[in-house]
């Protein structure tokens, strides 16, 4: 999928006087206190943007024209009951099954989906209703529960490789992550 988008803003200004490094940076060391200097190259070296617009420009292999970029990650976020799910979901059949979606391109790729806030019925009425028979075999389900550990994680990594899924939709995340609205 595409890009990062977020809901969420932070901003920092002025210097960050010595307490308060302090009371971050253990946030920012792992918790054995050892930091990996194993690498030649600094992984924290900002470069200006200037250095940045000398690259050569990249294109970008889109699963859904302008929005879902191949390997990317997007995240649909707003108030509850605007239509996210509705929107993920005509998304999901459109790329299963290959079809234009709001008259972007798309590319037929597999589709997985953690419905973790709905109930299973829910998500089977949502996909029988948009997709039918057409999305078997391209579109696969899991819904809760699904606990948010590293071992579940490695497990979907791995289904996504072995089943060469294209697009994996969490709806939602706050509920796997067992965030409160």
């Amino acid at each position: 999928m595409g890009s990062h988008i977020s809901d969420q803003s932070a901003s920092v200004t002025g210097e960050m006087e010595g307490k308060e490094a302090d009371a971050i940076l253990p946030a920012l060391t792992p918790k054995d206190g050892q930091l990996d200097e194993s690498h030649h190259k600094p992984v924290f070296a900002p470069v200006d943007v200037g250095v940045l617009y000398e690259e050569e420009e990249e294109d970008v292999p889109w699963v859904l024209e302008g929005y879902l970029a191949e390997g990317g990650w997007t995240l649909l976020a707003g108030p509850p009951k605007l239509g996210k799910t509705t929107l993920a979901y005509d998304a999901i059949v459109a790329i299963a099954t290959g079809q234009s979606f709001l008259g972007r391109e798309v590319v037929k790729k597999k589709v997985l989906v953690l419905g973790l806030e709905e109930h299973r019925r829910d998500v089977i009425a949502r996909l029988r209703q948009r997709g039918g028979d057409e999305i078997v075999g391209a579109v696969k389900v899991i819904c809760p529960p699904l606990p948010y550990t590293p071992s579940i994680l490695r497990d979907i990594q791995t289904y996504i490789r072995q089943e060469d899924i294209g697009l994996v939709v969490v709806d939602t995340l706050h509920a796997w992550w067992n965030i409160p609205d």
